[in-house]
Formats: C-alpha cells, structure tokens, sequence
C-alpha cells in the first residue's frame, strides 16, 4: 500500500479547495497506476522526476535505498576529505 506523505498532502491544502481537490485526485490516480507499470516504465518514470529536480535546482542529489543524499551531504564529506589531505601534506 502506497500512502501519501503528510507534507504533501500540507502543501496541497494552501491552495484553493476545488485546486486542492483535482491535485489529490491526479496524485491518487498515479498512485493507484504505480503498481500496474513495468520495471522499466517506473525506471523511466524515476528518471523524469530527478530530471525535475535537477531542472528546479533541488538540493537532493538522490535518494535511494540508502537514503537521501544531499547537496550539503556532499559538501560536508568533501570538507572532511580536504582536511584529511591538509593533514596528511603536513
């Protein structure tokens, strides 16, 4: 079973309520439609939306079965290689 996440259903309700209503029926839809796709149409399906967030500048770089890897993750493991390569030059 599928269950939206509450910050999703959240963001919805700050918009009118007949908007509100067609969003939480097209995201209903493509949740009911989810489990009926082949594995490489959820891979292409995957592949658009971390096309959206690279087109919106999102901070996620991904997000998988180990977790969500962000860009200040990426940032803060970059600062501890360079300090270890300062320490290892001195």
């Amino acid at each position: 079973m599928i269950v939206l996440d509450t910050n999703v259903v959240s963001e919805l309700m700050r918009d009118s309520p007949q908007q509100t209503f067609y969003q939480m029926r097209t995201i209903q839809k493509i949740i009911a439609a989810l489990p009926n796709l082949s594995t490489d149409e959820l891979l292409h399906i995957e592949q658009v939306i971390h096309d959206l967030y690279r087109a919106r500048h999102e901070t996620i770089i991904f997000y998988d079965d180990y977790g969500v890897w962000t860009e200040w993750d990426q940032n803060s493991v970059a600062a501890e290689v360079f300090d270890l390569l300062d320490k290892t030059e001195n």
